[in-house]
């Protein structure tokens, strides 16, 4: 038996691909009805767009009278915006106006408050006004006559300065005039010294020599004088010269003795000329002097003055020999510049016065230690002291000396 033929699509297929055509059948209905469900409603749809373009057309219309109606008011807002901001502004300045308005209210109340108090206190700030305006008055006429009587004062001192002034240019005449009359007066007196010793001299001269020593008991020596008395023609006794000379004669030997020196001339010249006048300086009162300390010159007047001052000063301390005292000596016997400025080296100038320059004080020497011998323990608890004895020397006063070179 012959095999079957084979089939061209196979069952299944077959069956997959009517069902598919099935499924294509009933799609394309679909399809179809959904087209023609889609074009009534495509035409529904175009019908609304038309209504609604109309609609969107009246709206439009209606948004430009709207924008329209919006842009007048925007219009009308924006002048409202700016009246607002005009009047806030002119609020503000109000504000501020009301403030000054308020400050100056402030200000004139307590102004008004002041003058009110003024007002109350005038009658008691008037009369104690009136009351010191007539101590015042009185402090015035109290220094007028104060004023005159500084300037009376004043009058009074400059006579007295120009009487004293006049008084010091006498006493300066005076001074000099005594001071020529010393002068002339030591010129005589030595003269009269001069001649005194030269009568003197010749006297001592004249004395003949001695041939020996006097004559035991008391006899007549060569010349023919009288025994024991004097020379004839009154000498004095004992043979010497009329001048004062030495009792006896003249030395052993029969020399001339030395001539006799007369004692006490200075004395004599003091007792016939009174007290020395002190001694005038050599340097003019104007002539300027470095006193240590003073960075400038001074004049030799007012420095000498400060340095008798401080001289005064210490005598009435009891101190009559100082520093002070030396230097006005040294100030009046300097001759020479050097020596002038040499006079004020001590001193020091402090303070517009001068006063005594730094001196050092003498060192204290210390005496020397003579090293004895230690002290031996005698006993528990305390030490014996032991001396080194001194040489017995004997110390024999000016007088036991005396006595005994005698």
């Amino acid at each position: 038996m012959a095999a079957p033929a084979p089939e061209c699509f196979p069952a299944d297929q077959m069956n997959r691909l009517r069902g598919f055509t099935q499924r294509l059948t009933q799609l394309k209905d679909s399809v179809v009805a959904e087209k023609t469900s889609n074009e009534a409603f495509l035409v529904a749809i175009r019908t609304r767009i038309q209504s609604m373009n109309a609609k969107v057309a009246n709206i439009n219309q209606r948004i430009a009278q709207i924008n329209a109606q919006v842009a007048d008011k925007q219009r009308t807002i924006d002048q409202l915006t700016q009246e607002r901001d005009q009047a806030a502004n002119q609020l503000q300045e109000l504000q501020r106006n009301l403030e000054l308005a308020n400050a100056a209210k402030t200000a004139a109340e307590a102004r008004v408050t002041e003058l009110e108090n003024q007002a109350r206190a005038s009658a008691e700030a008037t009369a104690n006004l009136t009351q010191e305006r007539d101590q015042a008055r009185q402090q015035l006429e109290a220094a007028n006559a104060l004023v005159q009587k500084c300037q009376q004062d004043r009058d009074q001192i400059v006579e007295m300065i120009n009487n004293i002034d006049a008084a010091i240019g006498e006493n300066n005449a005076a001074v000099t005039e005594l001071n020529q009359t010393a002068t002339a007066t030591n010129q005589a007196i030595n003269a009269e010294m001069q001649a005194l010793e030269a009568e003197l001299d010749r006297a001592i001269a004249g004395i003949p020599p001695a041939a020996g020593g006097p004559p035991p008991g008391g006899g007549p020596p060569p010349g023919g004088g009288p025994p024991g008395g004097g020379p004839p023609g009154g000498g004095p006794p004992g043979g010497g010269p009329p001048g004062g000379g030495p009792p006896g004669g003249g030395p052993p030997g029969g020399g001339r003795g030395p001539p006799v020196e007369e004692p006490g001339l200075d004395e004599f010249h003091d007792a016939r000329q009174g007290p020395r006048q002190p001694r005038q300086p050599n340097f003019p009162p104007n002539t300027p002097v470095n006193v240590p300390g003073n960075p400038n010159p001074m004049e030799l007047g007012a420095a000498k003055t400060m340095v008798q001052n401080k001289n005064g000063q210490m005598v009435q301390n009891g101190q009559p020999n100082n520093k002070y005292a030396a230097a006005i000596q040294q100030i009046n016997a300097a001759t020479t510049p050097q020596e002038l400025q040499n006079a004020f080296r001590g001193l020091n100038y402090k303070n517009g016065q001068i006063q005594g320059g730094k001196s050092r004080k003498p060192r204290k020497q210390k005496r020397g230690t003579r090293k004895g011998k230690k002290s031996k323990k005698t006993q528990k608890g305390g030490y014996r002291a032991v001396y080194k004895r001194r040489s017995s020397n004997k110390r024999y006063s000016r007088k036991s000396s005396s006595t005994s070179s005698k």
